[in-house]
């Protein structure tokens, strides 16, 4: 249910002080009554007082306290209020914040709704005309309907089943494959020794879950100790680089602010009537150099195939020794040089014969 407006609870207790003739609301509109009934006052527990005894006359007697003028400073009638709420099951029997109005808004207007609600209901039911209250022939079908419901005589019955609907089929089951027949509504009874047998079956299988469940807690407090290093390592390294993040955030954030924030926020430059021609001899330049730099490619790419096609030649010629009108030159040469070298080695024998020897003996 969606929470209730102020607004909506005041037209309601105006509508339900009206109707039950409250003389404490006498030319106070809807707001007014709201405020005095809602903070904390005497005014509010002159309304409390006169709502309850309204509700039982008996309690006339216990509230009604000629010689109390401050709710605040008198415990014993506030204590009394609390008691009477408290038999209507309107509130706790230490709820004294609730009759005071010292609770939140919403907890004080569900109190004032449903104390509103039983009053109302008691004098619409008291004050009905003898052609208003229902016919005997209204009772009985009233009556049938109630006990025409599912489960009413069951709640009656002298007996009660003990077994749970979850578990009763599976019951039933067992104890059909003992032989036992369901339209007796009396199961068998069962043998005592059977029972102990059964209940020792039990205890032992509670002890070995209970082992098995010890051992699983140790294994896991132990993995957990063993991986509580690893998960420490793992979250100071964490850490650090968030710090590290952090930190690059912050940098960012102080460049965008003293460099690039002033450049963000201006709007884009107007080209006067040069801009378009720069932008032309702009776009002209670009391409010539790129042009250029083809071209430097071209004459790189040339050099290096020049190179490498004379370095070839070279070599063929050297591998090959030239070709058969070379081969005779080539010899001849060789044959000069080895004539120059016996030359030049019989001089050099000639020379050292021939002079005499600086030292003598």
């Amino acid at each position: 249910m969606a929470a209730q407006t102020k607004q909506e609870f005041a037209d309601s207790v105006m509508k339900s002080l009206t109707f039950l003739n409250c003389d404490y609301i006498e030319g106070m509109d809807e707001t007014a009554v709201a405020d005095l009934i809602l903070t904390p006052g005497q005014g509010r527990f002159y309304i409390l007082q006169w709502l309850l005894t309204r509700y039982n006359p008996k309690l006339s007697c216990m509230l009604n306290t000629t010689q109390d003028h401050v709710m605040v400073k008198n415990d014993s009638a506030l204590q009394r209020l609390v008691t009477a709420a408290s038999s209507m099951c309107l509130c706790k029997p230490d709820d004294t914040d609730l009759i005071k109005g010292e609770v939140p808004l919403a907890k004080q207007m569900r109190f004032i709704n449903k104390l509103l609600q039983l009053v109302c209901n008691r004098e619409k039911r008291f004050s009905q005309d003898a052609s208003e209250l229902p016919t005997c022939s209204q009772l009985n079908n009233y009556m049938d309907a109630v006990v025409g419901q599912d489960g009413f005589l069951y709640m009656l019955e002298d007996s009660i089943d003990l077994l749970p609907r979850d578990i009763r089929t599976e019951v039933e089951r067992d104890w059909a494959r003992r032989g036992w027949d369901k339209d007796l509504r009396v199961p068998p009874v069962p043998k005592v020794d059977e029972l102990l047998t059964r209940s020792q079956d039990l205890s032992i299988e509670l002890e070995k879950h209970n082992l098995i469940l010890t051992r699983l807690k140790d294994e896991i407090s132990a993995q957990s100790e063993s991986c509580h290093a690893e998960v420490l390592g793992l979250s100071q390294v964490l850490s650090r680089a968030l710090r590290d993040l952090n930190q690059m955030c912050r940098g960012f954030s102080q460049c965008y602010q003293t460099s690039m924030d002033q450049w963000c926020q201006r709007p884009p430059p107007q080209l006067s009537q040069l801009g378009p021609a720069f932008h032309r001899v702009h776009g002209q330049l670009a391409r010539f150099t790129k042009l250029l730099e083809d071209l430097g490619a071209v004459r790189q790419l040339n050099s290096d195939l020049t190179r490498h096609v004379q370095a070839e030649s070279d070599l063929a010629s050297l591998g090959h020794g030239g070709s058969g009108e070379s081969k005779p030159g080539a010899a001849e040469n060789f044959e000069s040089c080895l004539t120059i070298l016996e030359e030049a080695l019989h001089r050099s024998a000639t020379e050292s014969t021939s002079r005499p020897p600086l030292l003598t003996l």
